[in-house]
């Protein structure tokens, strides 16, 4: 009778694939939180985001820019502590 031994290969991808769906779900969250939308993947390939208060759009938010427009955070209830931090120069 031969006895294997586990594959601890395919034990450490289903590990890793767990870790990477719980920092994926953590960023998640912290978009949110910060009021950040979320790119999703659409049907056929297009790009949705999903806004902070979970609707889901199909135009980028933000128009291509970095930073929110006027009277996002407003909008959307962010207080001011948890509004991305920006680079100043």
């Amino acid at each position: 009778m031969i006895i294997k031994k586990p594959n601890k290969t395919l034990m450490g991808l289903a590990e890793m694939s767990q870790i990477m769906e719980r920092a994926a779900q953590h960023a998640k969250a912290e978009s949110r939180r910060m009021g950040i939308p979320i790119p999703l993947d659409g049907k056929e390939g297009e790009i949705r985001y999903e806004l902070p208060d979970g609707t889901i759009v199909n135009e980028d938010p933000w128009h291509g820019q970095n930073t929110a427009p006027e009277g996002w955070y407003e909008r959307f209830g962010i207080t001011p502590e948890n509004r991305p931090k920006t680079k100043r120069s």
